[in-house]
């Protein structure tokens, strides 16, 4: 029997929820905490608007769920592997709808809803993700989403890829993050952001700086940043990738030693923002001087995690 592990989350362009798309779900507790679990598989729903039909425009996983923390009937559910479809996708094919649909107001009455495991993955077909099957009855089907480097159209933002945020006084109270973190999917997503900006770089620098292009974190080299390369005014540039499957940041995580390196190098460190790294179409953001930036208030930083290690002798008592 198929696992319930499969669902449409309903977020329309206009809502008193406070969703992100591809970064994390807003829902009431009583209506919708049974129906969503961490590892649950979803596609993104949207209603009929003034200018399009309603559609289907995103896949996603459920990664981690957690009390709002400024109110006692609602709750988050933090997004992971969130890929953009290239094309919205009509809800109806051929003139029959995609979803199960037994009762008139089926689009209307749940904004979590169940979907059996057949019709998620004819979805996906359809809107042309990468799909492999796999063989196990608990993961019958994987999504592979990172498209080849030369199929994908780079662009410079237009408006900022980090979202502006008030710090809140309230914290979640189970000790989660709003904003989680999945090493591996961190690493692969990083890897493909590098390979972005190394290509955008390639584009567009003179012939004689992308000579000098090197790319540190193929090479291992923990220096604080990911590439550098020296300008036509013989001055080296640091660049760190940060890279996300969502079309924004809400923030993005340095290390130590890449901010001793961006304090180090001041306005020759630069940050890229890579957004969509699992499309074919992403946009880049670039920071110059953050750590100039930070100093002048215009970001924040918060401690996320220290490093502990044992500088003495233990000695076993029997």
């Amino acid at each position: 029997m198929a696992l319930d592990n499969y669902r449409i989350l309903v977020e329309n362009e206009i809502s008193a929820w406070d969703d992100e798309t591809g970064v994390r779900y807003h829902f009431p507790k009583n209506r919708y905490f049974n129906r969503l679990k961490t590892g649950m598989k979803f596609v993104y729903y949207k209603g009929r608007t003034k200018t399009s039909k309603p559609q289907y425009f995103g896949y996603g996983e459920i990664a981690n769920i957690y009390p709002d923390p400024e109110s006692q009937s609602d709750y988050y559910a933090d997004i992971t592997n969130y890929i953009a479809f290239e094309r919205p996708l009509d809800f109806k094919r051929n003139g029959e709808y995609l979803e199960d649909v037994l009762i008139s107001n089926h689009f209307r009455q749940n904004s979590v809803r169940p979907i059996s495991e057949e019709k998620f993955y004819r979805i996906l077909e359809l809107a042309q993700l990468n799909l492999k099957r796999t063989g196990s009855p608990e993961q019958p089907v994987i999504v592979t989403e990172l498209p080849a480097i030369g199929d994908v159209s780079i662009s410079m933002a237009s408006t900022s890829l980090i979202k502006t945020t008030t710090p809140k006084s309230k914290e979640p109270t189970n000790g989660s993050s709003q904003n989680f973190y999945n090493p591996l999917k961190s690493t692969k997503h990083g890897n493909q952001g590098e390979l972005l900006v190394l290509k955008h770089l390639r584009a567009t620098l003179s012939e004689t700086e992308a000579n000098t292009l090197r790319h540190h974190a193929k090479e291992n080299e923990k220096d604080g940043y990911d590439i550098s390369y020296t300008d036509l005014n013989d001055k080296k540039i640091y660049i760190e990738v940060k890279a996300t499957s969502a079309p924004s940041f809400p923030s993005f995580i340095i290390t130590i030693n890449e901010l001793l390196a961006a304090e180090r190098y001041g306005v020759a460190y630069q940050i890229y923002l890579v957004n969509k790294v699992t499309s074919k179409d992403v946009s880049i953001q670039i920071i110059e001087n953050i750590a100039g930036l930070l100093k002048k208030g215009d970001f924040i930083r918060t401690a996320m995690s220290f490093k502990i290690e044992n500088i003495t002798k233990l000695y076993i008592i029997k």
